[in-house]
């Protein structure tokens, strides 16, 4: 998961917790202990907060409702050869380079999410 970045979530970007719960209209507030993070949880459609780092209060270690930045979907599909890979926009183009039987697969990359492997 990509760590949780203030600056980015309050701009407007997605925001996950650990657990994998989409988090909505985050909003900081200054109190008289510091700053403090509220939000939508909206799986459990409930206002939550988090200390300002994105930590889930001041719980020691990992903890599922911690915040982080949700992965974003990746676009286009990519040829993969024994020695070389390639990325295309569309299927069509990367079936035009293919060059026959001498590819090896030809990924979807609109199934998959920036920072995850193949399964």
């Amino acid at each position: 998961m990509k760590e949780f970045d203030l600056e980015k979530a309050l701009a407007g970007e997605k925001v996950v917790t650990r657990d994998g719960q989409p988090i909505t209209q985050l909003v900081k507030f200054k109190t008289y202990s510091g700053s403090v993070l509220y939000g939508l949880n909206c799986d459990m459609d409930k206002i939550e907060s988090w200390l300002i780092d994105g930590r889930y209060h001041d719980v020691k270690g990992e903890c599922g409702a911690d915040l982080f930045m949700a992965p974003k979907k990746l676009s286009g599909f990519l040829n993969v050869w024994s020695n070389d890979a390639s990325q295309y926009e569309s299927r069509a183009l990367a079936d035009e380079d293919s060059f026959s039987d001498s590819r090896l697969a030809c990924i979807d990359l609109g199934k998959l999410e920036e920072g995850h492997g193949l399964d």
